[in-house]
């Protein structure tokens, strides 16, 4: 590798991970080019906790400058746990970061203990700040609108070049991100990132019903499923229904990715009545099952796609 050269390190996390305590670790990963014997060192850092102290875990958080943040149970807005800024020096700072696809609302609680006036906990929306706070601020809430599109939302606590008063860090609590969806709870998000929009005039609650495909399969069901809805090959439907050669039912049916689905509940109806009779972790493209009762007692088979809770 020369000094030009780009690439990108992937470190996968052990499951033993979550036994770790609740905090920071750090470690430095050593890269040596064995032709000219050079050495590369690149700190990295692992946050226990973090997304659990945030209550925002199916956000992906980012932290980093002079010191990461961490998660703690100190000084919480919720009585459990929140999210400290790392310990810095003058001129340093310390940021926590995640991206949110708008349109929706965000909403936090933050608390600051800093020099008033010179070292702040600040909030940016795409590196423009919109608000911050210093010196001996308790909690409190603050909620933004965030458009359409993929936005980065950080939060930073800067020191100027001299002076350390108070805790000297900020806090971040309770982050909430909701996202603008329709009567039917599809994200308005789901439909631009297949470049879908209502009618001039109509409601993003007109594309519910409608299927972009032309199947005759609604858009919110498609979204529910996990589906593409302007892929009519992606249509949630079952593909086979057959017996297999020991006499009990197989079902094909097609998956994707595109929604909040990841497991399907499977149905049969027995004595008139629908019965759940097996389930199946959701998988890319083709998905099957195949039951333990005989198809001479079912007749009748059904598959729900179930959001996740």
């Amino acid at each position: 590798l020369n000094n030009s050269t780009s690439f990108e390190l992937v470190a996968t996390l052990s499951p033993d991970a979550e036994l770790l305590p609740m905090g920071t670790y750090t470690d430095t990963v050593q890269i040596v080019n064995t032709k000219t014997g050079d050495l590369l060192m690149q700190p990295v850092t692992l946050q226990i906790g973090l997304c659990d102290a945030l209550d925002a875990c199916e956000l992906s958080w980012t932290t980093g400058g002079d010191a990461p943040w961490f998660a703690q149970t100190a000084i919480t807005a919720d009585g459990q746990d929140a999210a400290a800024s790392g310990t810095i020096t003058h001129d340093e700072s310390s940021w926590l970061e995640t991206t949110v696809t708008g349109p929706g609302t965000l909403s936090f609680y933050w608390r600051v203990s800093s020099e008033a006036g010179y070292d702040f906990l600040e909030f940016y929306i795409d590196d423009i700040r919109e608000t911050r706070i210093s010196g001996e601020v308790d909690w409190q809430q603050r909620t933004f609108a965030i458009g359409a599109g993929e936005h980065t939302v950080r939060w930073v606590y800067t020191k100027d070049f001299t002076v350390t008063m108070g805790a000297d860090r900020g806090w971040l609590d309770q982050v909430r991100w909701i996202p603008e969806t329709t009567e039917r709870g599809v994200p308005t998000a789901w439909y631009q990132q297949f470049d879908l929009a209502p009618a001039p005039g109509a409601t993003w609650d007109s594309l519910d019903d409608q299927s972009a495909a032309g199947n005759g399969v609604p858009n919110w069901v498609q979204y529910v499923s996990g589906l593409n809805p302007t892929n009519e090959a992606s249509s949630f439907r079952i593909l086979r229904m057959e017996s297999t050669p020991d006499n009990r039912p197989y079902l094909e049916w097609w998956g994707g990715t595109y929604g909040p689905t990841s497991h399907y509940m499977i149905e049969g109806k027995i004595d008139d009545q629908w019965q759940l009779i097996g389930t199946q972790i959701r998988m890319d493209g083709i998905n099957s099952w195949t039951g333990t009762v005989s198809p001479n007692v079912l007749q009748q088979f059904r598959i729900r796609a179930e959001p996740d809770p």
